[in-house]
């Protein structure tokens, strides 16, 4: 049976008002460190009450990492399309790819930045933060396959991530280079971290 306008329209200006919610989130998450955001302050920024945010989300964790999701599993679909374009994606494709999407996602790069640095999820949220972590871990996975790598894959899987998100908190913002500038410098070391990478 069809849902009615009625609901129909209730159940979009919930979306809607989640989806503001979890925006503002993603904002002042890459703004600030995760522990000195409070809910109050993602209220105040979206321009709604501290009791409405509750209806959607239990607390500050729930909320971080419901708005690190939905950029992960964009940022894992872009991947994904690619490697279904471009099989096999090379390493310095693949490269590329990511220091691009962060590049074009700086608040999203900045908050799971913070994290890495500074915070800790309670552990009923522990695993839901993981699961797309592993999956875009198994990207690259199948991009070292696809090189023809057989031995030690995720443990190289893990070097590449550690030494492309180096890259980028190293030169995202580096003094005296416009972001232009900054960008090219950012790929052509992400070709380069490619190269040391693919199988001899």
């Amino acid at each position: 049976m069809p849902q009615s306008p009625y609901l129909q329209l209730k159940r979009q200006e919930w979306e809607n008002r989640k989806k503001l919610i979890l925006d503002t989130a993603v904002e002042l998450f890459s703004q600030t460190p995760i522990p000195q955001v409070s809910m109050r302050d993602i209220s105040k920024a979206a321009g709604i009450s501290t009791a409405l945010i509750y209806r959607y989300f239990t607390d500050r964790d729930e909320l971080f990492v419901e708005a690190f999701l939905v950029k992960a599993e964009e940022m894992i679909d872009t991947f994904r399309r690619r490697l279904q374009e471009q099989a096999p994606m090379t390493l310095e494709t693949f490269c590329v790819a990511y220091v691009d999407f962060l590049c074009d996602n700086d608040p999203f790069f900045r908050m799971m930045t913070h994290f890495m640095l500074d915070s800790q999820l309670k552990d009923e949220y522990v695993e839901k933060f993981n699961a797309p972590m592993r999956r875009l871990l198994s990207v690259m996975d199948e991009v070292f396959v696809a090189d023809g790598r057989v031995q030690d894959i995720r443990l190289h899987t893990h070097a590449l991530f550690a030494a492309l998100n180096g890259i980028l908190i190293t030169f995202r913002r580096y003094p005296g280079r416009s972001d232009e500038e900054s960008r090219r410098h950012i790929r052509r070391l992400a070709k380069m971290i490619a190269k040391q990478f693919e199988r001899k």
